[in-house]
C-alpha cells in the first residue's frame, strides 16, 4: 500500500481543524431548518382543505422525512414548545406557511452551497495526505455493518418476523471471497436458530453451531417450533379417520374454487379428484373394520405409517422428559454470545404455506403424498378442528429454567402459544418460583400472546372450578417472568375466537415489582380490567413513554376518563387506543362510540389526541356535557402549542 506523498504542517492542520469545525457548524444549522420545513410542512398537511392541497403537502413531506435531520423526533426535541409559541400566528393564520416555508427553503439553498464548498476544500486539502485504502482497511465493526445489509430480504432483520428468516443466498456466497470477509460473513449466515422438538437432529445442529468461533457470535435468537405428534393418534382408528376428514376438506376445496386454474389440464385435476374421494372412502373404511382384498396393499401400508408415527412420538416424549436434552440446548445458548432472545411459536411451516401438506398436487400419487403428510406433527388448526390431545407445554418453562441454569440471562422473552394450550403446563415448579424469576433480571421485553376458548358459562362447578385454575395458573406464570425491574417493553395480547375479553388482575400479575421505571413501551389487547388495577399500574409508569397501547380492553369498573386522564400524564409519543369498551362506553350509542374511537384528527381518534396531548379537554368529559345540553356537538377545544405529531 501507498505510503503518504506528503507530510501536513503545522499550518495544513490548524487549518483543516478550521474546516472541519465550520463544516460541523453548517450541518447543525441545516439540520435546524430541516427541522423546521418539516414542522411547517406538517402544518400544512393537517390545514389543507381540497384533495389536490393534501396530496401536495404529502409529497412534500415524503422528500423531507425524518431521516433529513437525524433519529430525533421532529416533535420531541428541545424547544418544542418555544417553536409553537413563536408560530402562533401561523397556526392561527395557515396563509403564512407558504412565506415562511419560502424563507426556510432560501436558507436551506444557502446552508447547502456552503455546505459543499467546505466539502470541496477539505477533500482538496486532505488529498496530499492521503494514501489509497481497501475496503479491507475499514474497521471490523463498519464491516458487519455494511455485509449486514445483505441479509435483509426486503426488511431489515430486526423489523421481520422471525418465523419467515432463511439465511441469505449472498452471505453464503460472500463467505466464499476472503479469508477475512468469510469471519464477518459467518457472523451473519446464522441470525435466527430454529429449534425443532421432534427432530433430534436440531439438537445436534445447534450444538455443532454454538461450539463454531464465528458463526455462534452471530445467532441472535433462538425459536423454538411448538409442534408435537399427537397421543390421540395411538388409537389407530382415531387415527385413520382424522386423515380422512382432512382429505375430504382438502378434496372439497380443491374440487369447488378451482384451485389448478390454467397450469393444470381439467383431467388431471379430475383425476386427482377421483383419487381423492376414492381414498377418503377406503381410509374410513379401514377404519371401521371393513377391509376388501382390493385394499389388502393401502391398509398394510397405512399400518406401517402409523407404526412409524408411533415411534416417531415415542421419540419426541423420550427427548422432551430427558434432562439432558435441556442441559445441552441450555448450554448451547450459553455458548452464543448474543442469543439472548427466545421465542416459542409454532413451526414456520405452517406459516411459509401449506405445501408438505398439500396432497392433490398435479402429477404425483396421493397415497404417496398422503404418506408423507401422516407422518407430520398435526399443527395447532388441526388439534382444534380434530378435538384431539392438547399437547403439553412443560417444556416451555424447562427450557427458560435451563437457559438461567447455564448462567446465560434471557433480554427478550416472546411466547406465543398454540391455540387451545393448557396454561397449567406453564406453572412453574412449587418449589422454584423465585428461583425461574431470578432468570429474569436482565429481561428488556416481554411478549405473550394466547389464543384461548372463552371462559365457559356453564352452571356445571368443575368446568368452572377447571377454568379457574387454568386463571390462576397462567396468573402465576405471568408474575414470575415480569418481577423485574429491568422490562422496558411489555406486550399482552389474549386472542378468543368468539371475540369475549380474557380476565386477568395486573395487581397480580405485575404487583411483585415495584419498580417500573424502565417500562416505556405498553401493548393490553384483548383483556378485562378493573379500573384501580390499570390506574395503578399507569401511575407506577415513567414519564415520557414511547408506546401506550390498549386494543379491545374492557373496563370492568371505574372510569374511562380517568384512566385517559392518567394516561395524558404519561406524555405518550405513540398513542394506540381501539375498540375500548366496559364502563362509560356501555350506555353509549354506536355513533357516539364512533366518534370518540374513529381516527379522523391528523390520523387520530379523539381520545387518542387527548391522551397524546392535542386536546384540552378529556372527550369522555365532553361527551358527557354534551349529553347534558351543555357542549353541543363540537370536537374538543385543540390546545395551542401542543405538539402536533401526526405520525402515530
Amino acid at each position: 500500500m501507498a505510503a503518504p506523498t506528503k507530510v501536513p504542517t503545522l499550518e495544513d492542520l490548524e487549518l483543516s481543524k478550521f474546516l472541519y469545525n465550520a463544516l460541523r457548524a453548517a450541518r447543525e444549522q441545516l439540520l435546524g431548518v430541516n427541522l423546521e420545513m418539516y414542522r411547517l410542512l406538517t402544518l400544512k398537511s393537517m390545514y389543507a382543505k381540497s384533495e389536490e392541497e393534501i396530496k401536495a403537502a404529502s409529497e412534500l413531506l415524503k422528500q423531507h422525512n425524518r431521516a433529513a435531520f437525524g433519529k430525533q423526533d421532529p416533535f420531541d426535541v428541545d424547544g418544542d414548545q418555544e417553536w409553537y409559541q413563536r408560530k402562533r400566528t401561523i397556526i392561527k393564520s395557515p396563509e403564512f406557511i407558504n412565506q415562511e416555508l419560502d424563507i426556510a427553503k432560501t436558507a436551506k439553498a444557502g446552508l447547502e452551497s456552503i455546505h459543499d464548498a467546505l466539502r470541496s476544500s477539505i477533500n482538496q486539502l486532505s488529498r496530499p495526505f492521503l494514501r489509497k485504502l481497501t475496503i479491507l482497511d475499514l474497521p471490523d465493526e463498519i464491516l458487519l455493518e455494511i455485509f449486514a445489509h445483505l441479509d435483509t430480504e426486503g426488511r431489515a432483520f430486526g423489523r421481520r418476523p422471525y418465523i419467515y428468516w432463511r439465511a441469505s443466498e449472498d452471505i453464503q456466497a460472500l463467505r466464499l471471497v476472503s479469508r477475512r470477509i468469510s469471519t464477518f460473513a459467518s457472523c451473519l449466515l446464522v441470525r435466527v436458530f430454529y429449534l425443532d422438538l421432534h427432530d433430534e437432529s436440531s439438537l445436534q445442529r445447534m450444538e455443532e453451531i454454538s461450539r463454531h468461533p464465528t458463526i455462534s457470535k452471530g445467532v441472535h435468537v433462538i425459536q423454538v417450533n411448538l409442534e408435537f405428534y399427537n397421543t390421540s393418534f395411538t388409537n389407530f382408528n382415531r387415527y385413520l379417520s382424522h386423515f380422512a376428514g382432512e382429505l375430504e376438506k382438502s378434496v372439497y376445496v380443491y374440487d369447488g374454487s378451482n384451485l389448478w386454474g390454467d397450469s393444470t389440464s381439467e383431467v388431471e385435476a379430475a383425476r386427482l379428484i377421483t383419487d381423492g374421494k376414492e381414498i377418503v372412502n377406503r381410509l374410513r373404511c379401514l377404519a371401521s373394520g371393513e377391509e376388501s382384498e382390493e385394499d389388502t396393499g393401502h391398509a398394510s401400508q397405512v399400518r406401517q405409517t402409523h407404526k412409524m408415527y408411533l415411534q416417531l412420538l415415542a421419540k419426541q416424549e423420550s427427548l422432551l422428559e430427558d434432562d439432558n436434552f435441556y442441559r445441552a440446548v441450555g448450554s448451547a445458548i450459553a455458548r452464543m454470545p448474543c442469543a439472548r432472545t427466545l421465542v416459542f411459536h409454532e413451526s414456520p411451516r405452517c406459516f411459509r404455506g401449506l405445501s408438505q401438506r398439500a396432497v392433490l398436487v398435479p402429477g404425483t400419487d396421493v397415497w404417496e403424498r398422503l404418506g408423507g403428510w401422516m407422518l407430520m406433527p398435526p399443527a395447532s388448526f388441526e388439534v382444534d378442528s380434530g378435538r384431539l390431545d392438547q399437547p403439553s407445554l412443560r417444556c416451555v418453562t424447562r427450557l427458560i429454567d435451563a437457559v438461567r441454569d447455564a448462567g446465560a440471562f434471557l433480554h427478550y422473552l416472546e411466547i406465543r402459544l398454540p391455540s387451545g394450550a393448557r396454561p397449567m403446563d406453564l406453572v412453574p415448579a412449587p418449589v422454584s418460583p423465585s428461583l425461574f424469576s431470578s432468570g429474569m433480571r436482565h429481561l428488556k421485553s416481554f411478549d405473550f400472546q394466547y389464543e384461548y376458548d372463552s371462559l365457559s358459562m356453564d352452571e356445571d362447578e368443575e368446568v368452572e372450578d377447571h377454568d379457574q385454575d387454568d386463571l390462576r395458573a397462567l396468573g402465576a406464570f405471568l408474575s414470575a417472568c415480569l418481577d423485574t425491574p429491568s422490562l422496558q417493553s411489555l406486550q399482552l395480547y389474549m386472542r378468543s375466537r368468539d371475540q369475549v375479553s380474557f380476565p386477568l388482575r395486573l395487581k397480580d400479575i405485575l404487583g411483585q415489582n415495584p419498580s417500573r421505571d424502565k417500562l416505556t413501551d405498553i401493548f393490553l389487547g384483548n383483556l378485562e380490567l378493573n379500573s384501580d388495577d390499570l390506574i395503578a399500574f399507569l401511575r407506577r409508569l415513567p414519564q415520557p413513554m414511547e408506546w401506550l397501547s390498549l386494543d379491545g380492553v374492557y373496563l370492568l369498573t371505574g372510569s374511562w376518563r380517568e384512566v385517559l386522564d392518567v394516561s395524558r400524564d404519561k406524555k405518550p409519543k405513540i398513542v394506540q387506543l381501539r375498540d375500548l369498551a366496559g364502563a362509560e362506553c356501555v350506555d353509549m350509542s354506536e355513533e357516539q362510540c364512533k366518534k370518540l374511537f374513529e381516527r379522523s384528527w391528523g390520523y387520530r381518534s379523539e381520545v387518542e389526541a387527548y391522551v397524546g396531548g392535542l386536546f384540552s379537554e378529556n372527550p369522555f368529559q365532553t361527551m358527557q356535557n354534551s349529553t347534558a345540553g351543555a357542549g353541543g356537538n363540537d370536537a374538543p377545544d385543540v390546545e395551542e402549542g401542543d405538539a402536533m405529531d401526526v405520525e402515530a
